[in-house]
């Protein structure tokens, strides 16, 4: 299998998805080939692998090549058109910009997408192309071909520019306005669409011209047969003006016949099948949430049911307190204490370490271990127990603890690794359950007691909403929520002298939230500054207590006497 690999950056995300996709190459028998100047800035970190090979131009490519990777956004995938024209070589692009309608595949999800690719489970669509022909001009006449759209603007003064159009050689409108767009279905999610022209499926046989900030308001956008011959014509103070093609810049003299047509070949735009058009639609555009009228009192309600939750639990598991704590006095089944250890998490962030609070860098014993030297993974809390029996005990805790992980730990996944994420949060955790002992434990009696025991329950936590910005790897901060998790403790627990206990449990809390690392933002209005969704949604986030406990048994030792 040949691919070849093209990118403008080289920035520290980007050398990692190369190095990724490098790594691919034995395990699948891959011949890759790396764009010339996307090489050369990469020439440090690579020139140990003597095995890459280059291409410099469409010359070096050929039908024998399977698959040409982008990786960035959707401009690098545009330029990268030049180097495939009419070869029919599919294209996918690594999206590691920002919005992303071409550029489909996920960098967090690099590995597993990558090995469906290999295996030829994607989906190639045939994208229309436009063609411009400028008589006399070299620069365009060499390869004057757009994906996106082609678009006539002015150049430097704040003057509007006059834009006569003709359709199939019968006058349409002359356009006084900022510029005027031509563009293609695949261009119309692009400088159209923010420009207020028409979405338009990738499929569909048709162009839009849409005009930048119109002099007269009635000149909407239009939509014609991709079939129509365009012809422009532009006039104004200046006496040049700008046509691009997609990224390509060249000034042209006012009056130059500027023909635009469909070209006579398409581009092939590989996808899978997961990340179909109207999907992208929908995740990028936010189809289906009305935010306008629901965010609002969205908010409101549940910030009053969190509210409604959290101080209906407290004041209930108060009022639990203050009940088994002066109504049995005089039984001695109550206990008091304190919980202390650390923690570990389990999501898509780092190593899928079950019970191992102390080993972030590899060594077990190093208690304060740290991320960033600042935070220590521990977890503190109180707890009040109430026993039935010798048996069965009702358990009410309150824990204050800190999580975090990071893709670089020894164990975890290579193409975590290469990710290089990073979090650390705060949880604040209420929770009431019940306690089963395996053996008998009597608290009334004097002599040495031991037992393992299971508990569970429900708790309902406090936690910072964590996000990734754009270009960082550490997540931040950029709210508050609650959600509720389940808890599953094996512990073991003895009675060594009289009035005391002493226990050590581990506890797995299964929460009902995604985003404890950050991988699952919610934002009430789309946040260009995030790097947003990634990981899997099919799981949520666990974290994980293993510490000891330490009661004291209270209340007056039971009386029977005769009357």
């Amino acid at each position: 299998m040949k691919i070849a690999i093209y990118s403008q950056s080289s920035e520290k995300q980007t050398i990692k998805v190369v190095k990724e996709l490098l790594s691919l190459a034995k395990l699948h028998d891959i011949e890759f080939y790396i764009e010339n100047s996307f090489y050369k800035l990469l020439y440090t970190e690579f020139i140990s692998q003597k095995e890459i090979k280059i291409f410099s131009s469409y010359k070096d490519l050929d039908s024998s090549f399977d698959l040409m990777i982008t990786i960035g956004g959707d401009g690098t995938l545009l330029r990268s058109i030049s180097f495939v024209r009419d070869l029919e070589i599919p294209i996918i692009g690594i999206n590691t910009g920002r919005l992303g309608f071409l550029a489909t595949l996920n960098q967090d999800l690099l590995h597993s997408e990558l090995t469906k690719i290999v295996a030829g489970e994607y989906k190639i669509e045939n994208r229309t192309l436009l063609e411009v022909e400028v008589k006399g001009n070299k620069t365009i006449s060499e390869f004057a071909i757009a994906l996106n759209e082609v678009t006539v603007g002015r150049k430097n003064t704040t003057s509007m520019i006059k834009i006569k159009t003709n359709l199939d050689g019968e006058y349409l409108n002359s356009y006084w306005a900022d510029g005027l767009i031509i563009s293609t279905p695949t261009g119309s999610t692009g400088y159209s669409l923010s420009c207020g022209g028409p979405i338009m499926s990738p499929l569909s046989q048709t162009l839009s011209l849409t005009p930048i900030a119109p002099h007269n308001l009635n000149a909407r956008p239009l939509v014609i047969s991709d079939e129509t011959k365009i012809e422009l014509s532009v006039s104004g103070r200046e006496k040049s003006h700008l046509v691009s093609l997609d990224s390509r810049i060249v000034s042209l003299e006012n009056e130059t016949l500027i023909t635009i047509k469909k070209a006579k070949f398409k581009i092939n735009i590989a996808y899978l099948e997961e990340n179909t058009f109207y999907k992208t639609l929908r995740n990028k555009l936010l189809w289906g949430e009305d935010k306008r009228n629901l965010w609002f009192w969205y908010q409101i309600i549940h910030f009053k049911f969190e509210t409604f939750i959290f101080t209906t639990m407290l004041k209930k598991i108060l009022c639990l307190i203050i009940v088994f704590t002066f109504f049995n006095l005089y039984s001695q089944d109550n206990e008091i204490g304190v919980f202390v250890g650390g923690t570990n998490y389990i999501g898509d962030i780092g190593p899928t370490s079950y019970v191992n609070p102390f080993a972030y860098d590899g060594s077990r014993l190093k208690l304060l271990n740290t991320i960033g030297g600042e935070t220590t993974f521990y977890a503190l809390g109180v707890l009040y127990r109430k026993n039935f029996n010798n048996r069965i005990a009702a358990r009410i805790h309150f824990n204050h603890a800190n999580i975090g992980s990071k893709d670089k730990l020894p164990k975890s996944a290579s193409y975590r690794k290469l990710r290089d994420f990073e979090f650390v949060n705060t949880i604040q955790e209420l929770g009431i359950g019940i306690d089963f002992n395996f053996f008998e434990f009597d608290l009334k009696e004097k002599s040495f007691q031991i037992t393992p025991y299971i508990r569970t329950g429900i708790s309902y936590l406090r936690f910072n909403s964590l996000q990734y910005p754009v270009n960082s790897k550490v997540a931040v901060k950029y709210a508050k929520d609650s959600s509720f998790s389940i808890p599953i403790t094996l512990g073991f627990k003895v009675k060594p002298i009289d009035r005391f206990v002493v226990g050590f449990e581990v506890t797995a809390n299964h929460s009902f939230t995604d985003n404890l690392d950050g991988s699952d933002p919610k934002f009430k209005t789309p946040n260009p500054n995030s790097q947003g969704t990634f990981g899997t949604s099919l799981s949520k986030d666990w974290y994980v207590f293993s510490g000891f406990t330490l009661t004291y048994i209270f209340g007056a030792e039971s009386c029977y006497c005769p009357k």
